[in-house]
């Protein structure tokens, strides 16, 4: 699968090559689960949705998508943008049919992170992820 991808995507060894140090982080879908997001045998996606800088900093939000728009990278499509925190908000987000072109199937879930990256003493890096319920539902 990994093998796979990456001849798919020759942009992610040029990023890299670039960045030196820097982590991309994505989800590599399609063929690899039971939500198949209307892949066809064997073919396999990727979506970016984080960059760990060579300095130990994740990139905010906003220099991310811009990066990986730039470097022609795909990535996790986006529920909204410059939304208050409201954790009922963030909780319908991760609801609903997937935003992937073609998947057919329900969302997965969202993940909830400030524009401005920030750390927190108690829980560390401020993201939260919500697991939508159907994607519950279907793991039981």
């Amino acid at each position: 699968m990994w093998w796979r991808t990456a001849a798919k995507y020759p942009q992610i060894e040029a990023f890299c090559k670039a960045h030196p140090g820097s982590i991309l982080y994505g989800e590599v879908y399609g063929q690899v689960q039971s939500l198949k997001y209307g892949t066809k045998p064997g073919e396999v996606l990727f979506a970016a949705f984080d960059i760990l800088q060579a300095d130990g900093r994740f990139m905010d939000a906003c220099e991310f998508r811009l990066t990986c728009e730039g470097a022609q990278i795909p990535l996790v499509p986006l529920l909204s943008a410059n939304m208050p925190f409201d954790f009922e908000a963030v909780c319908a987000l991760a609801e609903g049919p997937s935003l992937v072109p073609g998947a057919g199937h329900f969302r997965e879930g969202c993940v909830c992170r400030p524009l401005v990256e920030r750390w927190n003493q108690s829980v560390g890096r401020v993201a939260l992820k919500v697991v939508s319920a159907q994607y519950l539902a279907k793991s039981e």
